[in-house]
């Protein structure tokens, strides 16, 4: 969820928005979750009906949960500190408000017990946006 501010007349439009980012898997001997909540913020360059940009991104309370059975049993537990990182995004605008486009976030995390032990947290995706409101209006 976010806001754009889009002026018409300019060839820029900024996006900020927050988000919640779940990854799980599973295997026969145990599974793990990953989860996060992102803070976003892109500036997009608009070219006809296509949207190219990039910008920040913080991630908070990132938490790694799950372990592993069998004969060595193992969990694989860790909170990582708060991070930046960075974002660009691709995006071909169907309608006014639909897009839909790929989005890839470049981050890594330290493990809070042991800062020396990092995590990449590197992530490509499939985005679809809907801009709700006054098509008039500079903030949608």
């Amino acid at each position: 969820a976010g806001a754009t501010i889009d002026n018409p007349s300019s060839n820029m439009e900024l996006r900020f928005l927050i988000g919640y980012k779940y990854d799980y898997d599973s295997a026969s001997n145990g599974d793990v979750t990953w989860d996060r909540i992102p803070f976003t913020g892109l500036a997009m360059f608009k070219a006809n009906r296509w949207r190219f940009g990039g910008g920040v991104t913080y991630h908070l309370n990132p938490e790694l949960s799950g372990g592993f059975g069998g004969d060595n049993v193992s969990a694989a537990d860790g909170e990582y500190k708060n991070a930046f990182g960075g974002v660009a995004q691709i995006q071909y605008m169907a309608t006014d408000s639909l897009g839909i486009g790929i989005k890839g976030t470049f981050i890594e995390y330290e493990l809070k017990s042991d800062p020396s032990y990092k995590a990449k947290g590197n992530s490509m995706g499939f985005v679809i946006s809907y801009a709700f409101g006054n098509e008039r209006s500079e903030f949608r």
